[in-house]
């Protein structure tokens, strides 16, 4: 993948920052990865902030096709603290069979390995924008431990439960799809290269004789072809117009119940007017100490999203990456 872009958002940096960053480049990443430690994936809602202020963009001219989820960390955990606070037993762990210690953590290991899958996958399943652009197969959920992939004196987990394999499988297939695509290009120009590297070659009357019928033969095609794609974009310009049109008249009769739902709606009148104020003086974009994106411009644009994402999709249907 040595001629693939990577684009690190870091951890450190503040809730804002990530979000602005992230809504300027993963509408330009084909691959999102989401890396956290196990006992934040539950808790942590900045990846959920940060996807949902860029979906706009990724969905419309974006070029993500799948959203990778690792946990990473698992082989830290203290049992007795793991199954009091999850409230198990050890034949909730052993179906009935006596565990020693190693036993003991390498079951509560893969019990909280279950269930931050589950509850990662819950929260995308919840994220109703999130969901609504990606489907639920192109969303994978991986809990990793490098620690015992690395051990070699006596680990708790296989290799295969520390799912590093799994991962490195992944990497293998997104790097066999990159060389794929550039294999393709690079065959392409080569051929076009000796095409025409023969044809300069074959100098004699009967060879121009021939490429001034194949010429012609192109030439016609081609012409036939410009001609149906006009007729179809103006279709598709006359859609999208009327989608616009029916937008705009809808947003100017929803506008002041879409700010008032999305934006001027807090529960305090002190956080009404504070939020406003912040909204107003940046040209109807804010960005929350925590993270939280209010853009009044896109509530005041909702209605004109939602009739052009269908057509759009339509028109320019995305290729998605799955787990297989």
């Amino acid at each position: 993948m040595s001629n693939e872009n990577f684009i690190e958002i870091p951890q450190f940096l503040s809730s804002d920052k990530k979000t602005i960053l992230c809504a300027t480049y993963l509408r330009r990443c084909s691959y999102v990865w989401i890396v956290n430690d196990i006992d934040r994936a539950a808790s942590d809602k900045d990846p959920w902030t940060m996807l949902n202020s860029s979906i706009q963009n990724m969905r419309q001219g974006g070029e993500c096709r799948n959203i990778t989820f690792i946990c990473t960390k698992t082989d830290i955990i203290n049992p007795q603290s793991y199954m009091r606070s999850s409230r198990i037993r050890d034949k909730d762990l052993s179906g009935g069979q006596v565990l020693d210690t190693a036993g003991k953590k390498r079951a509560c290991i893969l019990h909280r390995n279950e269930q931050a899958k589950k509850v990662v996958r819950n929260s995308f399943n919840h994220e109703t924008e999130i969901k609504k652009h990606f489907k639920e197969d192109v969303f994978q959920v991986f809990t990793v431990s490098s620690e015992e992939f690395l051990s070699e004196e006596n680990p708790i987990l296989k290799s295969s439960e520390t799912e590093i394999p799994q991962v490195r499988e992944l990497l293998r297939k997104l790097n066999r799809d990159c060389l794929k695509k550039a294999e393709d290009c690079y065959v392409s120009r080569v051929f076009g290269i000796l095409s025409l590297i023969h044809g300069e070659n074959c100098g004699s009357n009967e060879m121009d004789k021939e490429k001034l019928e194949v010429y012609q033969i192109l030439k016609t095609k081609l012409e036939e072809e410009c001609k149906k794609m006009s007729s179809f974009l103006s279709l598709v310009y006359e859609d999208f117009d009327q989608c616009l049109s029916n937008g705009a008249v809808k947003s100017e009769n929803l506008c002041v119940k879409h700010a008032l739902d999305q934006v001027i709606a807090p529960t305090s009148r002190t956080m009404h007017y504070n939020t406003l104020k912040a909204v107003c003086r940046r040209d109807g974009f804010f960005i929350s100490g925590d993270g939280t994106v209010i853009n009044m411009n896109r509530s005041l644009a909702t209605a004109m999203f939602e009739h052009v994402d269908d057509l759009f999709q339509s028109i320019f249907p995305k290729t998605y990456s799955s787990s297989s």
